[in-house]
């Protein structure tokens, strides 16, 4: 697919693919590399011969090689992909197609893509992706769906669990542990990561100042933001990209 190499090696690639909206959503394709991709925004759809997927900002999606993607959706989003050639030289036998949680994907992708030993951070991200195998991947109710698509829609809001449980008739304490059983994260480290992934895909595709990105993707202030970012990822804002 296109977009725009970061880095290349001849083993791996690392690619920044950014889609405006329906019309400019990816063709039918298959790849021969095995692609772990971070979904920084918006909101993804699309079919295959192992089922159908739906991906969100934050989320990093494993998709195998030789997997013939279609029917694919995608509104304004923009994506980090790694493509690695040869995964079984770096101890990767991922055949399965599925998305891995924001409570630490972000940090875990970006450790990636600030070593200076590549190839090595790929067999430790290898390790992180085992880890996910286990994940609760059981059917989720229709309330705690609804609390997902809230918090998804409007994470640049400020939000009350108190308020979201209102909202699904629960009450916040059970809310709050089934959200975190479900999807691997607490509501409140759910949105930071949204809110995240959406400021580093404007640091990447916009000339905006971090203040304004700060502003933009819910922090109360710039500080707020650089210590929020480096706290979930080791790294500050500027130094997030060293590809």
């Amino acid at each position: 697919m296109g977009g725009i190499t970061l880095y290349s090696d001849g083993a791996i690639r690392i690619k920044k693919q950014t889609y405006q909206g329906e019309n400019d959503a990816m063709p039918e394709h298959t790849h021969d590399f095995l692609s772990i991709s971070l979904m920084l925004n918006g909101f993804l759809r699309e079919e295959s011969e192992l089922g159908n997927s739906y991906g969100h900002g934050s989320l990093i999606s494993i998709k195998p090689p030789n997997l013939k993607h279609s029917d694919i959706f995608t509104d304004s989003s923009s994506f980090i992909s790694l493509q690695i050639i040869d995964p079984k030289w770096f101890g990767l036998d991922e055949q399965d197609w599925r998305w891995i949680s924001p409570s630490t994907s972000l940090a875990t992708f970006l450790n990636v893509l600030n070593a200076e030993d590549k190839r090595d951070a790929v067999r430790n991200l290898g390790k992180h992706l085992e880890a996910t195998r286990n994940e609760n991947r059981e059917a989720k109710p229709d309330w705690l769906k609804q609390t997902h698509a809230i918090l998804r829609t409007h994470y640049t809001e400020p939000i009350k669990v108190s308020e979201l449980a209102q909202r699904v008739n629960k009450h916040p304490v059970y809310l709050t542990r089934a959200f975190k059983n479900y999807y691997g994260s607490d509501i409140k480290t759910f949105q930071k990561n949204l809110r995240l992934g959406h400021a580093l895909a404007q640091k990447l595709n916009t000339d905006k100042s971090l203040t304004e990105i700060a502003y933009e993707s819910g922090f109360s202030d710039q500080s707020h933001f650089n210590r929020e970012f480096k706290k979930a990822t080791g790294f500050t804002p500027k130094k997030s990209l060293k590809v």
